[in-house]
Order: structure tokens, then sequence, then C-alpha cells
């Protein structure tokens, strides 16, 4: 029910853009919940009388960030604790998630070299950084000794925010591109997609929740609207928030006589 009640909310959120923008707007029907329905997108929505199918979609962090970081925290805590019980001391280390297409070796060496990192710190007493811009120990002073184990919300080991978009989201826009939405488009519906960036209650996995622009997400998926042109007529964004629904592309039809 969570994601049905997520899904809701944000159509709901649609249809009040619609509305602010002057159009007469509901949802008629939820494809995707009903077995009889010949289309699978989340939603029919009628506005100003022309039925419009859309779909949504969350723009979700990389399914294997959350594997991951059980991962690397598996790896990691005992040598980790071991580091802080030798020397006393209490320390937060910042970790990048290994993707484990990369192989095993190399995830081996990175968790090495965090423990080694670790024990320098506690050492010398001072904070250590590595060069990968991720990973950092920091010694905190006059606090129980303990270790705070700090995993980056990112696997992609690319700090542009774009790339992680793409990398969250790729495969279920290609699949909502070629199935859903492109039955919708052959069905002779116009198609809505809505792209959201505020996630699931209950959910392990989040989303790019660093973005602050709709043109950041534009930048994101056109390459991938790109590949099936014409099958989406207008792409809508619902920003972390709180913030208004916002039209990314397209325009609708006007309403004049």
């Amino acid at each position: 029910m969570e994601k049905f009640d997520h899904e809701d909310e944000a159509l709901q959120d649609l249809i009040a853009a619609l509305a602010a923008g002057g159009r007469h707007a509901a949802l008629t029907a939820h494809p995707d919940r009903d077995a009889s329905h010949p289309l699978t997108v989340d939603g029919i929505l009628l506005v100003d009388g022309v039925e419009w199918a859309v779909d949504h979609c969350l723009l979700s962090q990389d399914s294997r960030l959350i594997p991951a970081i059980d991962s690397i925290d598996e790896k990691l805590r005992a040598g980790l604790e071991a580091v802080v019980q030798e020397y006393k001391c209490a320390l937060v280390v910042s970790v990048q998630p290994q993707d484990g297409k990369l192989g095993r070796a190399r995830s081996d060496a990175y968790v090495q070299s965090v423990i080694d990192q670790a024990r320098n710190a506690a050492k010398t007493g001072q904070d250590q950084y590595g060069d990968d811009g991720f990973t950092s120990t920091q010694i905190i002073a006059d606090a129980p000794v303990g270790i705070d184990l700090i995993p980056f919300m990112n696997i992609t080991s690319n700090a542009r925010l774009d790339s992680q978009i793409a990398q969250g989201i790729g495969a279920a826009l290609e699949k909502k591109l070629t199935k859903q939405l492109k039955n919708a488009k052959d069905a002779g519906f116009p198609v809505m997609l809505l792209l959201d960036q505020r996630p699931r209650p209950g959910a392990r996995n989040g989303t790019v929740w660093q973005v602050g622009h709709g043109n950041t997400v534009l930048a994101a998926v056109q390459p991938v609207l790109d590949l099936h042109p014409g099958v989406v007529d207008l792409l809508w964004y619902r920003p972390l928030g709180g913030g208004p629904v916002e039209l990314l592309v397209g325009e609708l039809p006007s309403t004049s006589v």
C-alpha cells in the first residue's frame, strides 16, 4: 500500500500543477491496478476533456547501493573495531560503497586501505583523507571508544548528480519508454511522465536527494528520451521539499478555440 499511497500523492500533486496552470484535470483510472485494462501505466488523467496516459517514476538511487553499503559495513566493522580498541580512541570513518562489478580483489584492496588509513589516524592522532574524495578518517577527541562508519550514498564514484540519476533510473526509464508508455502512445494516448525526487516512505533505497534543479534531472534523462523520440509528450518533475510539480519538457495544447 505504501507504494500506491506515494504514487497517488504524486499524481495529485501533478493534478494540482495542472490546475494552477488553469487546466481542468482529474484522475479517472489506475490501469496498473486493473487487470482488465489494456494499458499498464499508473494513471489516466482527463485534462480539459482529453485522456492522457501518465506514469510515475522515482529518481531512485542505484539499486546496487544498499547491498554495497551492507557489504562494506560487514567487511570493515571488525577491522575498524580492532583499531579503536587497540588505540582507545573514537573514529568517524567515511567510505565509498564498492561496485561489485569491479571485482572482489579491488573491493578487498579498498577495505584494507580504509583499515590502514584508520590505523594511521589512530596512531598519529591526525585526521586522514583519501585521494578519492570519499574516504576519510577523523579523530573524535574526548569521546567514548568506538567507531562511527558513514557510507556515502553513491556507488558510481562520480560526483556528478546527472550521472547518479542516470545510473539509478536508466534501466527503469528504458523499460517504461519501450513498454508501458510506448504501448499507451501506440494506443493513441498522449503521454506524461512524472519523475519524483521524494522518496517512498519505509524504503531503504532513497532518491538522489542532492538535486536542486530540474535542469539537472533533464540533463540525466534527455539522452534516454532521445533514443525513443515521440513517446513522452510532457515530462514533469516533483522536487524534494514540498515544492510544486514542474514541467521540464513539452507544452500542453492550447485551450483557445
